[in-house]
């Protein structure tokens, strides 16, 4: 598993043959493959084993208005989820947003998407996007 990207089972991926290692497994969302920066005659087309086993590290950057409690009420959907935080990290700025960096753990892509989901409900969340 790529360690720029951190695949997520169910997510769309390709394989890239490493020197020395073997097929490593990018997201297609991954910089180093939107930008091409791979060497197109080394990737390989691959799909996820039904074997693949979670939980999968899922960086999300979500922008919000400042505003008392937010960060609770996206804990609150988070745990609802059955999703577990192992980092967090919150800045405010001077024109009254904020951005909010959380390190969740997920059982798959579409467990992913539906946490996404459900914190865009947030009356002050401005957007979510995965790293």
């Amino acid at each position: 598993m790529a360690k720029c990207c951190h695949p997520i089972k169910g997510e769309p991926i390709i394989g890239y043959l490493t020197v020395g290692e073997g097929i490593t497994i990018h997201a297609q969302r991954c910089p180093l493959v939107v930008q091409e920066r791979l060497n197109p005659e080394r990737i390989v087309e691959i799909s996820w084993p039904s074997s693949a086993g979670g939980p999968f590290p899922a960086q999300l950057e979500i922008a919000t208005e400042d505003r008392p409690g937010l960060l609770a009420q996206i804990t609150t959907v988070i745990a609802e989820q059955k999703a577990n935080i192992k980092q967090a990290k919150a800045s405010v700025f001077s024109d009254g947003q904020a951005l909010i960096s959380l390190l969740i753990t997920v059982k798959d892509y579409p467990h992913l998407k539906k946490i996404q989901q459900e914190i865009k409900k947030i009356a002050a969340v401005l957007s979510v996007s995965q790293k």
